[in-house]
């Protein structure tokens, strides 16, 4: 039929970029499409109308991206993080409290801080105790006990050292005591050695022992064998033309209660080429105060060189 129709078409209008916050002290704000743009009332200006003509705030005084503030004729920083002052210059010391265990040393920098460990820590805050047992060093089923940087090895009873890398030896029992394989030790003039659970000593003779007798009668010690002896001997008064500084009351000499060694004794009969003979004389006025022999040392000096062995006394 005749009778027309209307088409209508509904356009909704963009959003506005203005509000009634959006320009500040009185500014009017025009929307541009995707923008505004602020008409500020006189005495204002910026992109909002925030910032006063002649505003303490220009230039800004605030440091390292501060925002300045105005409050009349003066001026406060809001300063970003890491940063403090009135005028955000002043860098915040970020190591303050002291972030850092065990010692630590802390590092500032700018809104951070690095925790440097001394050794045997680690992380970023050195709380960590770095486990040195971890890369298993004891050696042959030995126990790694871990200590501050370090650690110690507690070794079965067959290994020593440091990683319990050295076979141990038995040990010597010597006078009701144990001595450690390899231990060494001196008995009079003489070396003696543990040798897994063996006791090797140089076999040299050295002299009679000093002893004192009581009144220049033979004494005899229950163990020690008189006053200054061993176990096993006997304290001999010194004969008197043996005192080489008279008197020698009282004083004597250790005397072995079993035979003494036949070679090479002096007392014994029994010499071969591997004993000496030594005559020594000596001049009383030019040498010190002794009561014996045996209290001078002096050397020996032999135009042939002489070859001892651990077996044989001298």
């Amino acid at each position: 039929d005749d009778e027309s129709s209307v088409l209508i078409l509904c356009v909704s209008p963009g959003e506005s970029q203005c509000d009634e916050a959006t320009c500040n002290n009185g500014g009017t704000c025009h929307d541009e499409g995707d923008t505004f743009q602020c008409k500020c009332s006189p005495g204002w200006e910026g992109a909002t109308c925030n910032t006063a003509k002649n505003s303490s705030c220009l230039p800004n005084p605030c440091e390292y991206g501060g925002t300045c503030v105005t409050n009349g004729d003066s001026f406060t920083c809001v300063c970003k993080e890491g940063w403090e002052g009135d005028t955000c210059k002043q860098n915040t010391n970020d190591c303050n409290p002291h972030p850092c265990y065990n010692s630590g040393t802390c590092v500032d920098g700018d809104n951070w801080y690095r925790c440097e460990c001394p050794p045997g820590f680690a992380g970023p805050d050195c709380r960590i105790n770095i486990n040195e047992c971890q890369s298993s060093p004891c050696a042959f089923g030995a126990t790694c006990v871990d200590e501050i940087n370090g650690f110690h090895c507690l070794c079965p009873r067959d290994r020593s050292g440091p990683r319990c890398q050295d076979a141990t030896g038995r040990p010597c029992s010597r006078n009701s005591r144990l001595t450690p394989d390899l231990a060494k030790w001196d008995e009079d003039c003489n070396t003696c050695q543990c040798f897994n659970g063996k006791v090797v000593c140089t076999r040299m003779w050295c002299g009679l022992r000093s002893c004192r007798v009581s009144g220049g009668v033979k004494g005899h010690g229950s163990r020690g064998g008189g006053a200054g002896c061993l176990s096993g001997q006997s304290c001999v008064p010194i004969r008197e033309e043996q005192c080489f500084i008279r008197p020698c009351l009282g004083l004597g000499e250790c005397h072995p209660s079993s035979t003494p060694p036949t070679k090479c004794h002096p007392s014994s009969g029994y010499h071969d080429n591997s004993c000496a003979n030594v005559t020594l004389t000596f001049t009383k006025d030019t040498m010190p105060r002794v009561s014996q022999c045996r209290e001078i040392n002096f050397p020996l000096f032999f135009p042939t060189t002489l070859l001892l062995s651990s077996s044989d006394a001298l």
